[in-house]
């Protein structure tokens, strides 16, 4: 028995290697890849503000809200490539895919920890990292991952996608720390890696509500019912979250202020025809994740938006029955619930701005020859924008490529018109990119 689970520990230690390998292997392609004349031609090949990290080029990247976004961090890993490759793409797509590929490895730890927790009763640490290693796996090579990682101007996604990961680690390391000076220093390095996550892009400002969620369960800090969380206790686990709720705030303000002139008003569509592309999104987004087939750089909404279309009807009652079955059943799947609530609280900032989302779902496996699934699909169900990286357009011209090619980019371009013959132009956009 102490041979084989010897073997077993050995076979583990390999996990990452072999997630790392197989990332990088199936994203190599990029690495041919030259630029796209969506944004990747504003940003870098006719932007001289970024080329450099002199004290002009930083005063820039710190202070710029260019094409709606605020993610100096972002800048400044593209300064880094300028200066080591100048404008040759091969470069700005390595350290790409570095980068997503680390976030597979990061995930991978991650995925393990949570499976520990969640599996408290009868846990085979193995097969917590089989379960762990296929999440991470299915997460590095779901072709929603490919416009992150193939897009040069998304640099923002892998990069803070790899900061929110990280900080969601350390706090789950500070909440189960066994001293004092352990659970701060966790505690401020989970505040310090979420700051490097909204400095890259301010996606990450979901984190309060996922880490709030993750306190109830695997964590079991705070009760199913907010109505126990009264206890000095659970003051002590909520006033945790005031740095990050305040730093969420502050990117949330600069989103909306970048973003000025690019969001939608309520008012074109009502709050009802809001609420309704809201539950549209819920249910497309997660059925794209389990089924990624037809997928587009842009999708629009109709000419003529009806909320009171079957599709959206359909699609938020959907949510809503969705929603009631997990409550009812949420002492018997608490697991489920968490889920939902994690997969809610990533989408709904994006969707209420008609925005196409590329956020998937990932769903557990069964560990152990199914023991303990209900709790591996808690643990393994990680929400992450890609990012949290939507396909769509600002207003008045396309946006990036989000498929692989190898192609050049005037040939991107032809099947990018060829995959909009026929669209109306009068048709608004599904949603401004993040």
């Amino acid at each position: 028995m102490e041979a084989r689970d010897d073997l077993s520990t050995k076979i583990a230690r390999l996990f990452p290697l072999v997630i790392l390998l197989l990332t990088v292997g199936t994203f190599a392609a990029v690495l041919h890849n030259g630029f796209v004349s969506w944004d990747d031609d504003l940003n870098i090949i006719d932007n001289p503000h970024y080329r450099g990290l002199g004290r002009s080029e930083l005063g820039w990247m710190f202070t710029t809200l260019f094409l709606g976004h605020y993610q100096p961090l972002s800048w400044v890993t593209l300064g880094l490539d300028y200066l080591v490759w100048g404008v040759d793409p091969f470069g700005y797509h390595l350290t790409s895919l570095v980068l997503h590929a680390a976030n597979a490895v990061v995930f991978y730890f991650l995925a393990a920890r949570l499976l520990s927790l969640a599996l408290t009763a009868g846990r085979d640490d193995f097969a917590v990292r089989i379960g762990a290693a296929f999440a991470a796996v299915l997460f590095a090579v779901h072709p929603l991952r490919v416009e992150s990682v193939a897009w040069a101007t998304e640099r923002r996604d892998v990069l803070s996608g790899l900061f929110f990961l990280s900080a969601i680690f350390s706090y789950i390391k500070a909440a189960t720390a066994e001293t004092e000076s352990a659970y701060r220093k966790w505690m401020a390095s989970a505040v310090g890696i979420y700051i490097l996550s909204l400095l890259s892009k301010a996606v990450g400002m979901s984190l309060p509500a996922v880490l709030l969620v993750l306190d109830v369960y695997p964590l079991r800090r705070l009760e199913a019912d907010p109505r126990q969380w009264s206890g000095g206790a659970s003051r002590k686990v909520l006033g945790e979250k005031a740095p990050f709720v305040l730093l969420a705030a502050a990117a949330a303000v600069l989103a909306a202020v970048a973003q000025t002139g690019a969001m939608k008003p309520v008012s074109e569509h009502g709050l009802v025809g809001r609420l309704s592309q809201a539950g549209y999104s819920f249910a497309f987004y997660l059925w794209k994740t389990i089924a990624p087939v037809g997928l587009s750089p842009l999708y629009e909404l109709p000419p003529f938006f009806r909320p009171g279309d079957g599709i959206y009807v359909l699609s938020g009652l959907s949510v809503v029955a969705a929603t009631i079955a997990l409550v009812v059943f949420r002492r018997r799947w608490p697991a489920g619930l968490t889920v939902w609530i994690y997969y809610l609280a990533l989408v709904l900032p994006v969707s209420i701005r008609r925005r196409p989302l590329q956020l998937p779902v990932l769903p557990g496996v069964r560990a152990a020859g199914g023991r303990g699934a209900r709790s591996s699909l808690a643990a393994l169900a990680l929400f992450y924008r890609n990012g949290p990286a939507p396909g769509g357009g600002r207003s008045g011209r396309h946006r990036g490529e989000p498929l692989l090619f190898d192609q050049p980019p005037s040939r991107d371009l032809a099947r990018y018109g060829r995959l909009m013959e026929g669209r109306p132009r009068r048709g608004s956009e599904f949603g401004h990119r993040e």
